[in-house]
């Protein structure tokens, strides 16, 4: 075979690769920026849901739960009481209520335009909480005039469901 009929060949080989190695990198250009892409609208996703719940509820709400927790703190003294009565304990219970509604309307519902998944999780909080003070308030097994009883089954159990609250809602990351 002559040398000029090999390069021939060697040249057509040569074009031959160079067009199927551009057709592999337009394909493979392709494959990434439509993935790349649909990462990019995920994660502007995230990030709406991100702003919104800064935008509408950690700006302008976060006062209501701080003052819930606190306002819960200061109605339930009173079972500090040595003889504690009923009234006293059906008073501390109504107002656990009106301040779970008001901690509700005022920031837990904003939550629903968010997430629901959070909503139900700050609701089942704020839920439990209400549940187990209004247990530990009419248990008569439970002397709550002794200061280390009365933090171990109130003061605690509030400090427990302000810090889930909190690390529910500065965790958050979209999803």
């Amino acid at each position: 075979m002559p040398a000029s009929q090999v390069a021939s060949w060697l040249n057509s080989a040569c074009d031959i690769a160079t067009v199927i190695i551009a057709v592999v990198n337009v394909i493979l250009l392709l494959y990434t920026f439509r993935k790349t892409n649909r990462k990019d609208e995920a994660n502007l996703e995230k990030g709406w849901r991100i702003g919104q719940l800064k935008a509408l509820v950690l700006d302008y709400t976060m006062k209501y739960l701080y003052a819930f927790f606190d306002d819960v703190g200061n109605a339930t003294n009173d079972l500090r009481l040595k003889e504690c009565p009923i009234e006293i304990k059906n008073r501390i219970e109504d107002t656990i209520q009106d301040l779970s509604r008001t901690l509700r309307l005022r920031f837990t519902d904003a939550l629903s335009a968010i997430d629901e998944g959070l909503y139900r999780a700050i609701l089942q909080i704020t839920d439990n909480l209400q549940e187990n003070l209004y247990r530990t308030a009419f248990d008569e097994s439970s002397d709550l005039s002794n200061p280390e009883v009365f933090d171990r089954l109130v003061t605690i159990r509030i400090s427990q469901a302000r810090t889930e609250m909190l690390r529910l809602l500065f965790s958050y990351r979209g999803e």
